[in-house]
């Protein structure tokens, strides 16, 4: 349910509940594959909302002849127009998303594709 909720992902609801950092109703949730009613009261103790409030979603219109992941040699990888001189104006954050660990496509757009791509 955390991810119906808007708390995290599934796979990261998954995570958070090993580390005992969900709650239902009060009480430390166990098993990440247990039914719970509609009814019940789900939450993200606090240190999974510090964690999840230092993940971040990135957009690129990815352009022609860039993969989206894998590539053959001299494919150059969406991933290198994530640079801070391509930050929109308008956005918050000021993290380097060449510095974030894990970030990887969201999707896989083949290198004739150009589009959305969510990181």
């Amino acid at each position: 349910r955390c991810a119906r909720l808007g708390l995290c992902s599934r796979a990261e609801a998954v995570s958070y509940i090993r580390l005992g950092l969900v709650s239902v109703d009060g009480a430390p949730a166990r098993n990440a594959a247990a039914l719970v009613p509609v009814s019940a009261a789900v939450a993200l103790l606090d240190r999974g909302q510090r964690m999840q409030s230092q993940k971040v979603t990135i957009a690129l219109n990815k352009p022609l002849h860039y993969a989206a992941c894998r590539a053959p040699a001299g494919t150059p990888l969406a991933r290198s127009l994530l640079v801070p001189e391509n930050r929109v104006l308008s956005c918050r954050t000021r993290q380097d998303p060449r510095k974030l660990g894990g970030l990887s496509a969201a999707d896989m757009l083949d290198e004739l594709t150009e589009g959305l791509l969510l990181f």
